[in-house]
C-alpha cells in the first residue's frame, strides 16, 4: 500500500480531530510535494465529506494543494520518496546522479526543517537535487545517531559517506536547522561535504537536560571541539539577529569551527527562520541563496519561472 493510501485509510477510521492532526502531522513530515497534493485531492472525494471541514484545519497549504498547485506558484515538484529507515527518507528527482546535487538534512526535534516537508522541497532551487531527510527524535542532538545508519553520530556520517555521497553526485551539502544544525556541520565536516549549514543551531547543554530529567548525563566530551575540523570544507550559520540564545550559539560555534562564516537573518524575528521567510514569500530567493546552488533547468521547473532569485556560485 502507497504511503497515501495509508494516510487516507487513517483519515477515513478517525473519529477524533486529534487522529485528524495527527494524520496531518505524518504528511508534513512524510510526504513529498505530488504525494501531499493528491491526498488533498482525495480527501475531496464525497466519502470524506464528513471529515473534510475539520481535517482542512490542520493540513498544511490545504488551499493549494488540494487544487493541484504549490505554494510558489505552478504544479507540485514530483519526487521519488522512499523510507529508508524509521529515521531516513530520501527524495529523488530525476536525472543521472553526476548531474544532482545530494542535500543531506539533520531535521528539528519534530522531524520539520521549522516548516512543513513538502513546502520546504517545493522552495528548492530548480536543480536536479536529491534530499536525503534525516530525523532523530529522542532530543539528544543526534548523539545517538539515526536509526538505519548508526548509533552515534561519527557512525551516521561513515553511513551517509559510504552509501550516497561514493555515488558521485556533483555535489553535497548538509544543512541542518535548530538541534540538527550544530550535528550536520559535524557531519559536513566528517564527509567532506562542499558546504555544511546549520540554520538556528543549538548546542546540547547538558545541565539544562539533567535539570529536566531527560534520562541522560553530561558527557566528558561532546560532539564539537577545534580539533576535529579540517576548515576545508565552508560552513555557515544562519540565525535571527535578535534571537538572543541563537545569537550565542552560533557565535559558541563560531569560536569552536575554523572559519565558520556567521550569518544574521534580519526581518524575521524568531527562532524558525524558514518557516518565516516561507509566510513572507522569500523562502524560494533566501534558499537559492543560502544553499549556493545556480539554476538548472529541471522537468517542472516552470513553478520558479517568475522568481528573481539572487544566486550565488
Amino acid at each position: 500500500m502507497s504511503e497515501v493510501a495509508a494516510l487516507l485509510d487513517e483519515i477515513a477510521a478517525s473519529r477524533r480531530p486529534i487522529e485528524l492532526q495527527v494524520v496531518a502531522n505524518k504528511a508534513a513530515t512524510t510526504l513529498s510535494p505530488d504525494q501531499v497534493a493528491a491526498l488533498y485531492m482525495a480527501v475531496g472525494e464525497a466519502r470524506f465529506a464528513e471529515l473534510r471541514a475539520e481535517f482542512r484545519k490542520y493540513a498544511h497549504g490545504w488551499q493549494y494543494y488540494r487544487r493541484g498547485m504549490n505554494p510558489i506558484g505552478g504544479a507540485p515538484r514530483v519526487f521519488r520518496n522512499t523510507q529508508l529507515s524509521a529515521g531516513g527518507r530520501l527524495f529523488e528527482s530525476e536525472g543521472r546522479v553526476a548531474a544532482k546535487v545530494l542535500l543531506v538534512i539533520f531535521t528539528g526535534s519534530v522531524g520539520r526543517v521549522m516548516m512543513p516537508i513538502p513546502q520546504f522541497l517545493d522552495a528548492l532551487p530548480p536543480v536536479p537535487i536529491d534530499v536525503l531527510l534525516l530525523r532523530n527524535d529522542s532530543e539528544r542532538h543526534y548523539r545517538s545517531g539515526v536509526v538505519g545508519f548508526g548509533s552515534s553520530l561519527w557512525r551516521t556520517a561513515l553511513a551517509v559517506k559510504s552509501r550516497f555521497v561514493s555515488k558521485g553526485y556533483r555535489r553535497v551539502i548538509v544543512l541542518g536547522t535548530s538541534s540538527g544544525g550544530l550535528p550536520a556541520l559535524c557531519v559536513a565536516n566528517q564527509i567532506g561535504a562542499d558546504l555544511g549549514i546549520a540554520v538556528g543551531g543549538r548546542f546540547p547543554y547538558d545541565l539544562f537536560r539533567l535539570k529536566e530529567l531527560r534520562g541522560f548525563g553530561a558527557t566528558g566530551f561532546g560532539p564539537m571541539c577545534d580539533c576535529m575540523f579540517s576548515g576545508n570544507v565552508p560552513m555557515k550559520a544562519f540565525f535571527d539577529h535578535a534571537h538572543e540564545d541563537d545569537k550565542f550559539d552560533a557565535q559558541h560555534a563560531a569560536r569552536i569551527i575554523p572559519g565558520l562564516r556567521l550569518v544574521p537573518v534580519h526581518d524575521v524575528d524568531t527562532h524558525l527562520i524558514f518557516g518565516a521567510m516561507f509566510k513572507q514569500g522569500r523562502l524560494p530567493t533566501f534558499l537559492a541563496d543560502l544553499l549556493e546552488i545556480a539554476p538548472v533547468p529541471v522537468r517542472g521547473a516552470g513553478l520558479f519561472s517568475g522568481l528573481r532569485l539572487k544566486l550565488q556560485g
